[in-house]
């Protein structure tokens, strides 16, 4: 505000301190120019506060939905323990399964991993699909490697079914953080005996 009173000043002292009808209208029409940009300049103002607020919104409303979708996949994710034979559970959209890691071995520029999943439903599973990720030990703060696999093989209801899947490139010793997901591509249920 300061610098258009000295913009006005400046014109009145170029016009040689001289007020004719002219001079005044043209620094009438100076002073209103300056009092539309100060009220546009406000206006401008209360719209970029209005946007940050809007945009804090937003970004709240994305962290909220991210940590919820990070909740939901963890949920459909487990962890495998490669140095015991305990078991994970792995939820599913029909249902979940059990998984113990048997035995872990080397495996061409890989690592293979003997698996009992265990199918605690009453139907059989004609494939599953794993979705494995791991990390390295030598690379701990680097992105997840990921891997799918196809099994065709049956699952069968209320039992534990080997499976072998392998991770590569990785070794046996450098491999951690291994998690799994599941995902049935087909189910196979009884079909009633007919009655007759």
């Amino acid at each position: 505000m300061r610098i258009s009173y000295l913009f006005v000043l400046a014109i009145l002292f170029l016009s040689g301190c001289r007020l004719d009808t002219k001079t005044a209208e043209e620094v009438a029409q100076l002073k209103q120019h300056i009092t539309q940009q100060d009220s546009a300049i406000q206006e401008l103002k209360r719209s970029s506060e209005a946007l940050k607020a809007e945009l804090a919104s937003v970004k709240l409303d994305t962290s909220f939905n991210s940590l919820r979708l990070n909740l939901e996949s963890a949920s459909y994710t487990a962890p495998l323990n490669l140095t015991d034979q305990s078991f994970s559970t792995v939820r599913t959209g029909l249902g979940i399964f059990l998984v113990s890691v048997q035995d872990v071995t080397p495996f061409a520029n890989g690592v293979k991993l003997k698996l009992d999943v265990g199918n605690p439903q009453a139907m059989t599973y004609a494939g599953l699909k794993f979705k494995l990720s791991w990390k390295t030990a030598s690379n701990a703060n680097g992105p997840d490697q990921t891997k799918d696999i196809d099994l065709p093989q049956r699952f069968l209801p209320g039992s534990w079914n080997r499976a072998e899947l392998v991770i590569s490139p990785a070794k046996a010793d450098d491999i951690a953080n291994v998690r799994v997901s599941i995902d049935p591509n087909q189910v196979r249920l009884q079909v009633p005996a007919s009655k007759g």
